[in-house]
């Protein structure tokens, strides 16, 4: 047999050859649960560790942001306004649609009073808010501040001939005609409002 010696500093060499070519171990990122690291994490998520969420829109006034059907705008009973010909009659306007109706109290031709249910909530109001009050048109009584009270809601007195009440999210706007100039008051159409059930319509 054989034998084959091999010196001792050839031993060493072939021994610190074989340390070199040894993999170094993967060292894990993975912080264990309740490490500094771990909790400072959890921690940027915001106390209670939940993620903080970005407040959301307030519903406008009323608390509703649904839209009042047409059907139910139609069906307001409106008297006879003060200073106006008992034996005329309220004709619808325009078909609105939902949330708005238009409506003309009428002596045959000549018309007397105008009233126009708005809600604040129609994609058509919102589309406005950010435009100047002059290009709103009817819409800016939803956005405007009130010029007074008519039975706790807001009133909006602009003229002598308009008056707007805002109820929930519903604005009643009512005007006079050119027939009714001089015969039908401010004050008249105040009281023509009040005559309605505010907090029902407030409700809707």
């Amino acid at each position: 047999m054989m034998i084959v010696r091999f010196s001792a500093s050839v031993l060493l060499a072939t021994s610190l050859l074989m340390v070199g070519c040894k993999k170094p171990e993967k060292t894990s990122t993975t912080e264990p649960a309740g490490s500094a690291g771990s909790a400072a994490t959890a921690g940027a998520g915001g106390a209670g560790g939940a993620a903080a969420t970005p407040p959301s829109t307030p519903p406008p006034a009323g608390g509703s942001t649904a839209v009042v059907p047409s059907a139910t705008l139609e069906a307001i009973k409106l008297p006879v306004p003060k200073g106006a010909p008992e034996k005329g009659m309220w004709s619808s306007a325009t078909a609105g649609g939902d949330g708005d109706r238009s409506t003309n109290f009428m002596d045959g031709n000549d018309l007397w009073v105008s009233v126009r249910f708005v809600d604040c909530n129609l994609p058509a109001v919102k589309a406005v808010a950010s435009k100047p009050a002059a290009e709103r048109g009817d819409f800016t009584f939803c956005f405007d501040k009130p010029t007074g009270k008519l039975k706790d809601y807001e009133l909006f007195s602009p003229s002598d001939s308009l008056r707007v009440v805002k109820v929930g999210h519903l604005i009643i706007i009512v005007g006079t005609g050119v027939v009714s100039e001089g015969k039908i008051t401010g004050a008249d159409l105040e009281t023509f409002i009040g005559s309605l059930d505010l907090p029902a319509l407030a409700k809707l």
